[in-house]
């Protein structure tokens, strides 16, 4: 099954927070989507993305650890973290998203997984100072409402304006 198409789709389901999605097709019909949002140099990912297309195109898709290291190896003088650990995690999702369909099995069985369930916790965005969760006092009614829906656990994110004193009332 060769890889014939890698798409990147820049999509902004929240005003601000553009999320960046590639989209890898093959000659069988199958394809998968795989992510690697960074907000602020989507950008630059995207042409990342259109620049490894024609180096993957024609590669056997179910050779997932083969692609990741041609990746990792064809771009080490630009260190494996940071941009190219984008591009690599966006196609490896992708191909991962393809296997399971192929296969016809969740992606956790594919990586030997064998839980059941996994515990789960609430978590918030960043802090509203606008009526939503402005207040030290909304956030703990939210982990309230929270607890009271079964999350187990909470997690903040502060307001990002980093009053610090605020943040740790």
């Amino acid at each position: 099954m060769k890889i014939t198409k890698i798409t990147p789709i820049v999509s902004m389901p929240i005003n601000g927070l553009p999320w960046l999605f590639v989209k890898v097709d093959t000659d069988e019909g199958y394809f998968g989507i795989g992510e690697c949002t960074d907000y602020y140099v989507n950008g630059h990912l995207v042409r990342g993305i259109n620049a490894i297309e024609s180096m993957l195109l024609g590669m056997d898709a179910t050779n997932i650890e083969n692609i990741w290291q041609t990746i990792f190896h064809r771009y080490d003088d630009l260190n494996g973290r940071g941009y190219v650990s984008h591009l690599i995690s966006a196609i490896d999702i992708a191909l991962w998203d393809l296997a399971g369909k192929l296969y016809n099995a969740p992606i956790f069985e594919l990586l030997g997984g064998w839980k059941s369930k996994i515990p789960a916790y609430a978590s918030t965005m960043h802090g509203d100072r606008n009526g939503g969760l402005d207040s030290p006092e909304a956030y703990a009614q939210f982990a309230v409402e929270c607890k009271e829906m079964g999350y187990p656990a909470f997690k903040i994110h502060g307001w990002g304006d980093y009053n610090l004193d605020e943040e740790i009332k």
